[in-house]
């Protein structure tokens, strides 16, 4: 299928344009075919009546050697008569074409354009040629009365331009009204949930904008509920999990022996996984919400190096595990620190929970823009499998389950913080077999 660069009303405004030049055009050719078919007629009439003015009307007796006939007024301001020697074979108009011939009548048409008639009068053994007086024969006539050509053409233009401007204004209307719809619909995808279209529009697209400004009601109020109900969890389930910890540590101080112990630890355990669960569906539902950035606003120069050496301070490394950093120096990044500890430490957090013994870490800088890669030795993830685990709570397979330590958000608040920072996730194999996490963002100036 051909795309073409123009936008849809750049070809509707050409497509448009084009149809009115081939109106003109026909209808000039057709007019042009109908005029001179009038005009012909126009000239028939004409010459029949000068004829008849000329036999009937003077009283003066044709002479053989008399060249010119005086034609009455106003017929002689557009044509001449002459007398036609009936003995002469040589032909009345040498240089015209022959039109027509219509009884005794023989029509020509001049070089100029005029028309001659050729009339064979027998009965008064006479042949008499009216014809259209010629540009030179009119030097002392009113020539300012004939302004068919200037009218036509004006006409023309006219009837070109009121076309235009009748047809251009309903589809310019139509476009802003369009864009308009257009600009609400970008509003509300960029997370102004109070862009709304203009409904006062003409139908259909005010169809189209009651249409949208329903759905958008209906968003923003489920995104209020979700906010709110996000909000609310965290709270109403931490106060539980906070007496349950109380009872445990109670329950420590009287139980004494093995089993016992081992069972409050495994409680301890829980009451941990449930506190980073409810931290992790905090954080997801901030980065997916459309007003994330009243949460994450502060904006700084980060150096990339420095960043993440401090964040491997935190982790606490299990003893059969290692971190090697392949750091750019030059690696300064302006951006919301919120969103990049979000990234690094979930990658870091989510290598060592699959590596075998290393995780690597490279950081470099490529043209404009900052290449941030993790890298495991495990057993890595199926190329089929890739876009799945950024989908919150995916199990690829029974090795990648809790048993691991994993929540199942860790990637999902990577790929989300990733989005938000306008920068590109990928999934690959590392050299060392396992899988590598690739973030790649361009360089804020």
């Amino acid at each position: 299928m051909i795309k073409w660069p123009l936008s849809l009303f750049a070809r509707l405004y050409l497509s448009v344009a084009l149809v009115i030049v081939c109106c003109v055009m026909l209808t000039k050719i057709f007019g042009d075919i109908y005029y001179e078919k009038e005009e012909f007629n126009h000239f028939l009439r004409n010459t029949s009546y000068v004829l008849e003015s000329i036999v009937h009307h003077t009283d003066e007796e044709f002479d053989s050697y008399k060249q010119f006939i005086p034609i009455p007024a106003p017929l002689s301001f557009d044509f001449t008569a002459k007398l036609v020697n009936p003995d002469s074979s040589i032909s009345v108009c040498t240089n015209c074409d022959h039109i027509t011939t219509i009884g005794d009548i023989d029509f020509y048409e001049l070089e100029e354009g005029e028309l001659l008639a050729e009339y064979n009068l027998s009965n008064l053994n006479r042949r008499v040629v009216i014809y259209e007086k010629l540009d030179d024969e009119r030097e002392n006539d009113d020539v300012g009365l004939h302004h068919e050509e200037v009218d036509s053409l004006l006409f023309l233009i006219s009837s070109l331009i009121l076309m235009s401007i009748t047809i251009y204004w309903p589809i310019k209307s139509l476009e802003r009204q369009i864009r308009g719809l257009n600009r609400a619909h970008q509003r509300f995808g960029s997370g102004d949930m109070k862009a709304r279209a203009d409904e006062l529009i003409q139908r259909p697209l005010k169809e189209l904008a009651l249409s949208f400004n329903q759905m958008a009601d209906a968003i923003d109020k489920s995104t209020k509920e979700g906010d709110v109900f996000s909000h609310a969890i965290p709270h109403e389930v931490r106060t539980p999990l906070s007496r349950i910890q109380l009872a445990s540590g109670l329950l420590r101080k009287k139980v004494e022996d093995g089993d016992s112990l081992a069972l409050v630890d495994d409680i301890d355990k829980y009451i941990v996984d449930i506190n980073e669960l409810i931290t992790q569906i905090v954080e997801f539902s901030r980065l997916s919400s459309f007003k994330s950035d009243e949460y994450y606003e502060h904006y700084q120069t980060i150096n990339l190096k420095t960043f993440i050496d401090s964040r491997l301070k935190l982790f606490e490394l299990p003893k059969n595990k290692t971190i090697m950093t392949h750091l750019c120096q030059e690696s300064e990044l302006t951006t919301n620190p919120v969103y990049l500890r979000l990234i690094v430490d979930n990658l870091i957090k989510n290598a060592l929970i699959y590596a075998d013994t290393l995780v690597t870490i490279h950081v470099s800088k490529i043209d404009n823009s900052l290449v941030l890669s993790v890298e495991d030795d495990g057993y890595g993830i199926k190329e089929e499998d890739r876009a799945t685990v950024f989908i919150p709570f995916s199990r690829l397979d029974q090795s990648r389950s809790r048993k691991t330590g994993g929540l199942g958000l860790g990637l999902s608040i990577v790929n989300a913080a990733t989005q938000k920072m306008n920068g590109t996730i990928n999934i690959g194999v590392s050299k060392k077999g396992g899988a590598k996490f690739t973030v790649t963002v361009d360089i804020k100036t």
